[in-house]
């Protein structure tokens, strides 16, 4: 009886998986219509870039939240086991952090 239910709960979450994909998909072409009309494209092409930055834009670009994702995740561990040291430094007193 376990095993079975545990059969129809995946196959269910496997077909809404699925109408999930297939409605973004439908949604994606008014997204992008709706980006074109308000100009929210603000991301123009490097042109005269250096292979390094052009490489590390188009290879990295979609991972650059995941990158921020880990690298907050690792300044929060280390703040909560005490290993930063805040400096003050600057005009506006703007606090960086300085990893040990």
């Amino acid at each position: 009886m376990f095993i079975a239910m545990n059969k129809v709960i995946s196959i269910f979450l496997a077909l809404t998986s699925l109408l999930c994909f297939w409605l973004s998909g439908i949604q994606s072409g008014r997204v992008v219509g709706l980006r074109a009309d308000y100009r929210l494209n603000s991301a123009l092409p490097i042109d005269n870039a250096p292979p390094l930055i052009a490489f590390t834009t188009v290879a990295l670009g979609g991972f650059s939240t995941l990158i921020a994702d880990v690298l907050w995740f690792r300044v929060t561990a280390l703040q909560e086991e005490g290993r930063y040291v805040v400096v003050r430094s600057g005009h506006f007193m703007r606090g960086t952090w300085l990893i040990m």
